[in-house]
């Protein structure tokens, strides 16, 4: 399984990737403010009674549309904020990343912190193995220290693993055919040993560490790609990636349909505990 097949790709234009970013909802920036956080845009399914915030970087942005078409099945409210290449950490976040990152980020989390008293229950979600390779043993100290301050704020916290990666998936050759027509869309690159060997570790460690606190869940995506033989940036024939290592915005709102209509989401809650 070194190619996935896709056969209808080049027929189907709604697989067109395009990035999360694209939707208004998603409120990312390098620096997050005072102002953005509090943009009406961020808030999905305002009108329900228990709210969420969905913390993160790039890859709990591309995670809106998804637990938008959930929020709305379930009946809860959720603020979405990210801060590019900045860990959703309370503490060490600076240690993690590179030093021209440094300023934005503690900054984007000193906004986050001062907002987190308005929310019970914080969706934590990141590229988690980009900062968990820079050092795993730093790393899981500061995740654990994070988590246990949130919970000592009395909060109820929700990890979402990280999707598997496809470092040779080219999500934007529908775009090329445009172009240039001889172009072949019909074989992508996979990942045929399931979920790639980084999130696997990371996305290990965090399910253990959240199965070890009573306020605190573990949720993973990775199912609905990847089966015993392995991951896909297909689901039903139609590509779900923007690139490499994102959903596109088409892809994540059909994740967030499929999970629903296949009810993959029933013990999913996040009341709190």
């Amino acid at each position: 399984m070194g190619f996935y097949a896709n056969e209808n790709l080049e027929a189907n234009i709604s697989t067109i990737p395009q990035p999360v970013h694209r939707d208004q909802r998603v409120c990312q920036e390098f620096l997050v403010t005072d102002e953005l956080i509090t943009e009406s845009r961020c808030d999905i399914n305002p009108t329900a009674d228990l709210k969420a915030l969905l913390w993160g970087d790039s890859n709990a942005a591309h995670f809106v549309p998804l637990l938008a078409e959930v929020a709305a099945e379930k009946g809860f409210s959720f603020r979405n904020i990210a801060h590019s290449s900045c860990p959703p950490l309370l503490f060490g976040a600076d240690e993690l990343i590179t030093p021209r990152r440094k300023a934005e980020c503690l900054a984007s989390i000193n906004v986050v912190r001062s907002s987190l008293e308005y929310y019970p229950v914080i969706i934590l979600s990141a590229a988690w193995g980009f900062y968990y390779n820079n050092n795993p043993g730093l790393f899981e100290q500061r995740f654990e220290e994070t988590l246990n301050q949130l919970i000592n704020m009395d909060k109820t916290v929700i990890v979402i693993g990280r999707m598997t990666t496809f470092p040779d998936l080219d999500a934007k050759c529908i775009h090329k055919q445009f172009k240039v027509p001889y172009i072949s869309c019909d074989m992508v690159n996979s990942n045929s040993a399931g979920v790639d060997e980084l999130s696997s570790r990371v996305n290990g460690y965090l399910e253990r560490v959240s199965n070890k606190y009573l306020k605190v869940s573990y949720l993973d995506f990775n199912h609905m790609l990847c089966n015993e033989n392995g991951c896909s940036p297909f689901l039903d024939d139609n590509l779900v990636y923007f690139d490499s290592t994102h959903l596109s915005l088409f892809g994540s709102e059909f994740l967030g349909m499929k999970l629903l209509s296949e009810s993959s989401l029933d013990e999913f809650s996040i009341e709190t505990k």
